[in-house]
């Protein structure tokens, strides 16, 4: 009987085997470990500020705003950005109770708003005027609005709260105040039909609605509001808010919210919105 040769694979195998579940171990654990540092973050988008944060045919937001937020997520790697359309009235109850991290629905600052939030740099620059349909010629400054119906884009907005403290000053010929719930179809046929008249209108949108609905439209020469949209954060969210603030600079600085501004609103109105 011939002798048997040595097995020199013995012994080898059972180190490979051991080699290649130890590989398949660090690569689980360094999958999970990357996992774990990636943070959920939740937005709430306004459902009805078009071109801004809206509900598109599938129920889902869209808008500049939210395209602005979609690109700044990809740029960082540490957050998950997961979107939720509200009421415009629910946006500040939903980020008080920490059901979401940010509120995006063409937002701007103000005092009131300063003692309890954060905000992100902004993002689009957003000059606001009072705006009427061109015909009217008894409308020559904001006094001529007492005793008039204004419009709002909805309670709580920042045009809303301008003519309220309008109504403060002005006790005996207050305007009238309705809203809009941020739809501009409303606002044009109220304006049109002679239910109001007058609202407030940033550059961007009083382009896009003139254009859009075929309708003059004329505005005050001074501003109601002087500034840029943000995001609001809850205070105390450094590192997001740090995080989101980059991201909106490289975006700026990279053309990309120049592009984004000129497909929602026809024109590039963000140069200098982010210093």
């Amino acid at each position: 009987m011939p002798a048997q040769q040595p097995n020199h694979l013995q012994g080898v195998r059972p180190v490979i085997l051991r080699r290649v579940l130890t590989a398949i171990s660090l690569f689980a654990l360094t999958a999970a470990a990357q996992a774990q540092d990636v943070t959920t973050v939740y937005v709430g988008g306004g459902n009805a500020t078009n071109p801004s944060t809206f509900l598109d045919e599938n129920n889902q937001l869209t808008g500049y705003d939210i395209e602005v937020l979609k690109a700044a997520d990809e740029l960082l790697e540490q957050y998950q950005f997961e979107f939720q359309p509200f009421e415009f009235t629910g946006l500040f109850a939903a980020l008080d109770s920490g059901r979401i991290d940010i509120a995006a629905s063409s937002l701007q600052a103000n005092p009131q708003r300063a003692e309890k939030y954060d905000f992100s740099t902004g993002y689009i620059n957003s000059n606001s005027y009072i705006t009427f349909l061109a015909s009217r010629t008894d409308i020559t400054s904001v006094e001529d609005l007492s005793g008039k119906t204004v419009e709002a884009w909805a309670k709580g907005s920042a045009d809303f709260l301008y003519f309220t403290d309008f109504n403060v000053s002005h006790p005996d010929k207050p305007v009238g105040i309705i809203t809009a719930a941020g739809d501009p179809a409303i606002i044009i046929k109220n304006l049109v039909g002679g239910r109001t008249d007058a609202y407030v209108a940033n550059d961007q949108t009083r382009s896009r609605m003139s254009k859009q609905f075929g309708v003059e439209l004329a505005f005050l020469p001074e501003p109601t509001k002087v500034g840029s949209n943000i995001f609001i954060l809850r205070k105390g969210q450094d590192d997001l808010k740090a995080a989101l603030d980059s991201a909106l600079r490289e975006l700026a600085a990279n053309g990309t919210l120049g592009s984004l501004s000129e497909k929602w609103f026809g024109a590039d109105f963000t140069v200098g919105a982010t210093n």
